[in-house]
């Protein structure tokens, strides 16, 4: 969150209130996982992966669905973290998502783009 708000020129404080409504528009993006299998199914793959991250965040206390339980907090890691899934064809890529022309994205949005100009990541 850091490095995004400094990318952005953005207060700490901002980011983290608008974490939500990005996460939101992320997820509204990807496809569901019968979706994501069909895809597979069509493009003639044998397999799909499924891999994962924790992204540390500075989120205070929320309590989850079962009493008493941090939604947040890995116990396993001892700090608060947000669990990103991504499901992926064997290449590597996300389905639903084009392939890059080019191995590194040049195009990044200058520091202080506001997020509500950013049209792709």
């Amino acid at each position: 969150m850091r490095q995004l708000a400094i990318d952005h020129g953005l207060p700490l404080s901002t980011a983290y209130e608008s974490l939500w409504e990005g996460l939101s528009v992320l997820a509204g993006c990807a496809p569901d996982l019968a979706e994501a299998i069909e895809g597979a199914r069509r493009s003639g793959e044998g397999h799909v992966e499924l891999d994962g991250t924790l992204i540390p965040t500075n989120a205070v206390k929320i309590e989850g669905t079962t009493r008493g339980v941090d939604l947040f907090y890995s116990g396993k890691h001892h700090r608060h973290d947000i669990n990103v899934q991504v499901l992926s064809a064997p290449d590597g890529y996300r389905y639903g998502s084009p392939k890059p022309a080019r191995a590194v994205n040049t195009m990044s949005p200058s520091p202080g783009t506001p997020a509500s100009k950013v049209t792709s990541l």
